[in-house]
């Protein structure tokens, strides 16, 4: 188990925001495939730079503290898994849209084939 020695609460609420947008945006992404919801998926991909930069922020502030080594080295492995878990609801998001994308230009195409007999029986 990882031990952190100092007092890590002066990162502040950006260190919050930071451990729990991440698990959001694998939630949104799950919600998104299981409801093959384009709009949802699409949401949580704009949202992955928020992500990113709290990321980014919090790595900033654990330099400015004047932490031991080991310490930065566990909050450090703490972000990798929150990048991971962002990385991983990105993923999820997209393969919703190429699933929905997929869904629409199979109907399309069956769509256009019952047009096309239709309009076979409509011209005899």
């Amino acid at each position: 188990m990882i031990g952190i020695g100092k007092d890590v609460s002066s990162l502040g609420a950006s260190a919050g925001a930071c451990c729990l947008y991440p698990s959001l945006l694998f939630q949104e992404a799950s919600q998104a495939l299981f409801r093959s919801d384009y709009l949802m998926a699409d949401s949580v991909l704009a949202r992955q730079d928020q992500a990113e930069k709290l990321e980014a922020e919090i790595e900033r502030q654990i330099y400015r503290e004047s932490l031991p080594p080991e310490d930065i080295s566990a909050l450090r492995l703490v972000l990798e898994s929150l990048r991971r878990i962002g990385e991983y609801a990105t993923d999820i998001a997209e393969i919703v849209l190429n699933l929905t994308v997929s869904k629409l230009t199979y109907n399309d195409r069956s769509r256009h084939r019952v047009d096309a007999s239709s309009l076979g029986t409509i011209m005899r």
